[in-house]
């Protein structure tokens, strides 16, 4: 019997990974779900039952990297660093860090410039981890710095500091309060999702512990914690609750020509 059981968790587990198969189409993969909703129903196991330990690896294909993204000035501001943790989370597979120090802002390999026409000086951070990832990240970072900015200038006449850096600091929060909300959805919803759910936590998981050896091993980076944030240091309730609002409202969505991994 226990042999069994242990083909019918393989089986499972396979069905499961077939889902995260490169050229699924949507059809498979509702197939692949709703054949294991069947099998989970009918051996009366539950999700936390099934091994995907032995399942393919996740990581076999993945080419790991890194790509820079920049702050607005010299100082990194608490909006800007909220914004480096939502993107990470937004995407799921990659980490990031911070440099010391400023750097000539570059994107693309082109030197940004400043409202004067001069070389932008910047904080430095890197996202990590699978590399297709990575540069959906920096492109959605980049994204929403610039929206944010240009919604504080438009609003509040200002981004860094009074009603104009509360406004970017509440957007920020609201982005990420949006982004809780859909996730417990999704959390809330059939056993086809819940059971792709858990295969998506499993494979990020597996992929940021992939990720965490390559940065060490061939970055060779000493992480340490920050310290510092410039943060709005002043500003009404009313402007970070315009920004909450707004961030709430937003609707960010994953670059194209990128394809999410896990």
């Amino acid at each position: 019997m226990r042999n069994n059981i242990q083909k019918v968790k393989d089986k499972l587990a396979k069905l499961l990974n077939s889902t995260e198969e490169n050229g699924a189409s949507k059809g498979e993969v509702d197939n692949a779900l709703k054949i294991a909703t069947q099998l989970m129903a009918k051996h009366q196991l539950s999700r936390e039952d099934i091994d995907l330990e032995n399942a393919s690896d996740p990581t076999k294909n993945v080419k790991f990297d890194r790509v820079s993204v920049f702050t607005l000035s010299a100082k990194m501001f608490r909006w800007e660093l909220d914004l480096l943790w939502f993107v990470s989370n937004f995407i799921g597979s990659v980490k990031f860090y911070s440099t010391r120090g400023a750097f000539i802002a570059r994107q693309n390999g082109v030197a940004l410039l400043n409202p004067k026409g001069e070389p932008r000086k910047g904080r430095k951070s890197f996202f990590y981890g699978p590399e297709e990832d990575c540069e959906a990240t920096a492109e959605l970072y980049n994204e929403l710095q610039q929206a944010i900015q240009t919604m504080g200038i438009v609003r509040f006449g200002g981004w860094a500091k009074g009603d104009g850096g509360a406004y970017c600091e509440g957007f920020v929060e609201g982005l990420e309060s949006a982004r809780e909300k859909a996730m417990q959805q999704l959390e809330q919803g059939d056993e086809q999702t819940a059971a792709l759910m858990v295969l998506s936590e499993k494979t990020q998981l597996a992929i940021q512990s992939a990720s965490k050896n390559w940065f060490s091993t061939e970055c060779g980076v000493n992480l340490v914690k920050g310290s510092g944030l410039g943060g709005s240091q002043s500003g009404s309730g009313q402007a970070r609750g315009e920004g909450r609002a707004d961030g709430k409202k937003y609707n960010p969505n994953r670059p194209s020509g990128t394809k999410k991994i896990g």
